[in-house]
């Protein structure tokens, strides 16, 4: 027979699963000195195959974490050359001009290799959430290289030589494609605001790359574009196609009818909102895999038959040596465990207490009463510790001052978790509470990771707060308007409240990988906003006429708004090929949003300007 402290822990009930665990030493915490451990384990059993009939596999956490990274190296050698063919089809979609093609994606290419290059030279490591940043900043800095080939190609339709259109591209572009990088690296860098340091660092350099990709567009597109031969008059990118012809069309039409669009606009709003509100705050380790997976499943198999792979801890202290050699202090330990198994979604307990139980077992002794003599504890103890390895070193240190209670539990969510715990810790302060020398807290990494996702929650709605507030404080500077900046929120905050009401109606929770989703689309979310309201002033002064103004406006910067978000879309669209679930719902709920700001700025943004810029005085204002 089995003792107690082997079944359902290290043999299952059934004695078809057992468990081989290997403790790292204190000092194996980084990832890479994890991976090797890992490997040596892998190649030891290649070495040593298992008897016909049983099969052998890695599971824990230090093998997940070995395996995601794994996975993330194998996502970059497929996402990043087809992030690279979305742009260059885009490009040719946009323009089919070969100087435009190569100029750009040389430009953006670069960039991600310079941040690549600084990150390596500053000692910044990747990791689950930075190894998309070089995928981000080509499908973002793209952007800007097709709003400066577009006004280009413009200039040289009305006219003017290769070098005098590009520095009149740049004179009209600068400061808008500077906005829409600028608000982007807000949205980025507003993360710094996280006790998280992994979002920090992200954030700091999604931000820095952004810039950089900015910069390096600006500098060298154009420049490099008065060595290129124009486009021919038949090109594309000279001549006003059916394109910018709907899109006046449509501007027009939108101009006749503001208030139906934004009635409907509105009922939309209302609508996200009330779905909005019943958003689910929830996360699960397993959730950044696929069903199917190998980790899903053996770490169900281990929480099936054993006793899982979350640890929950009860940890205790107490100024007083030999505090837990008390009877009273070990029989309220137990009662905490025996509580605990009876919850739901506890695997198995374990502490010094069972050993103790376990020893009085091979004794001969009734292991379930309850401790009556201090001696025999110590007694027990002296066993347990004279052998060449200590059993209950991990669970009750040698002055009898700390000890810990180990929980498995489930891998069923963060919230019903916090839930656990709370209970747990409430139930476990009772039970000590004739102990006043003894303190209760609870940690491991079942506690630890889903009380962090409350503060990583609130970290990010602040910090998307932060960026609202920068944004559109930058922008009614920049454009000296606060009316302007007023009239651009809307459309710029309707797609993130559509985007939550879809997942609330996907069933999608807000949790870290998903809530950093709105810090980083408020920033380009005003893009698209930014270079109309940008080209509206610069038609405006042209002629006094709103509607003018604004079909100019739109027409101008149209066919390059369309192309970006295009672009943006397919390019996050490019992360549904991640072997993780949460950078596939990353993308797809980024293009989702991508998707609804090229509607919002090209619908609800020239309806908005139109009734909230009614008289000639108000356009002399600008």
């Amino acid at each position: 027979r089995a003792s107690s402290l082997l079944r359902g822990r290290l043999v299952s009930e059934d004695h078809t699963l057992t468990a081989v665990a290997i403790p790292l030493a204190d000092g194996i915490t980084r990832n890479q000195a994890v991976a090797e451990v890992v490997e040596a384990v892998r190649a030891r059993l290649a070495e040593n195959p298992p008897p016909d009939g049983v099969h052998t596999f890695l599971g824990g956490l230090p093998y997940v974490r070995t395996d995601v990274i794994t996975k993330m190296r194998a996502d970059q050698s497929v996402m990043l050359p087809l992030s690279l063919v979305v742009c260059i089809l885009t490009l040719y979609a946009a323009f089919r001009w070969l100087p435009a093609i190569v100029l750009s994606t040389l430009a953006v290419v670069l960039s991600a290799l310079i941040l690549v290059g600084a990150m390596a030279w500053l000692g910044e490591p990747f990791n689950i959430i930075n190894n998309i940043v070089p995928l981000l900043i080509i499908i973002i800095g793209i952007s800007n290289a097709i709003h400066l080939v577009n006004r280009y190609g413009e200039e040289i339709r009305g006219g003017r030589m290769r070098v005098e259109a590009c520095r009149e591209a740049v004179k009209r572009m600068t400061l808008a494609c500077f906005l829409t990088s600028f608000t982007t690296a807000i949205g980025f860098a507003s993360l710094i605001v996280s006790k998280t340091e992994v979002l920090q660092r992200f954030g700091i350099v999604a931000a820095a790359g952004v810039l950089i990709a900015y910069v390096l567009t600006i500098t060298t597109l154009p420049a490099a574009l008065t060595f290129a031969r124009p486009p021919s008059r038949e090109g594309a990118t000279t001549q006003e196609g059916w394109m910018e012809r709907w899109i006046e069309r449509g501007t027009r039409v939108i101009l006749a009818h503001p208030v139906p669009v934004l009635a409907v606009a509105m009922f939309v709003l209302i609508g996200s909102v009330q779905q909005a509100l019943s958003i689910r705050i929830d996360s699960a380790m397993l959730d950044q895999f696929e069903p199917g997976d190998e980790i899903v499943v053996s770490t169900r198999l281990i929480e099936e038959k054993l006793g899982g792979v979350r640890p929950l801890e009860v940890y205790l202290t107490s100024p007083t040596a030999g505090r837990f050699d008390d009877p009273a202090v070990l029989n309220a330990m137990g009662a905490i465990e025996a509580w605990a198994r009876r919850q739901d979604g506890v695997l198995g307990a374990l502490s010094y207490v069972d050993y103790l139980r376990a020893i009085e077992s091979f004794r001969g002794g009734d292991a379930s009463a309850p401790f009556t003599s201090r001696a025999r504890i110590e007694s027990s103890r002296a066993m347990l510790q004279s052998g060449a390895r200590n059993p209950i070193a991990p669970y009750v240190n040698a002055d009898g001052t700390r000890a810990r209670i180990n929980i498995g539990v489930r891998d069923f969510g963060a919230q019903a978790t916090i839930a656990l715990a709370d209970r747990l810790e409430d139930y476990a302060k009772t039970q000590l509470a004739p102990f006043s020398d003894v303190q209760v807290r609870l940690t491991g990494d079942a506690y630890v990771g889903s009380k962090g996702l409350d503060v990583v929650i609130t970290d990010l709605m602040s910090s998307l707060g932060l960026a609202v507030f920068i944004i559109f404080g930058f922008m009614t500077v920049l454009f000296r308007s606060a009316r302007l900046a007023a009239l651009s929120v809307p459309p710029n905050l309707l797609p993130l409240l559509v985007t939550m009401a879809f997942m609330v109606l996907s069933g999608v929770p807000l949790n870290a990988a998903t809530a950093i989703i709105f810090s980083i689309s408020i920033g380009m979310a005003v893009d698209g906003s930014i270079h109309v309201l940008a080209r509206f002033q610069e038609e405006v002064k042209r002629q006094p006429n709103v509607d003018e103004a604004l079909v100019a406006a739109a027409r101008g910067t149209g066919k390059a708004i369309i192309m970006t978000c295009v672009s943006l879309m397919l390019g996050f669209g490019v992360m549904l090929t991640s072997s993780f679930v949460p950078v596939q719902r990353f993308g797809q709920l980024i293009a989702m949003t991508v998707f609804g700001c090229l509607l919002a700025t090209m619908i609800v943004l020239p309806a908005l300007l139109k009734v909230g810029w009614l008289s000639a005085r108000q356009v002399q204002e600008l």
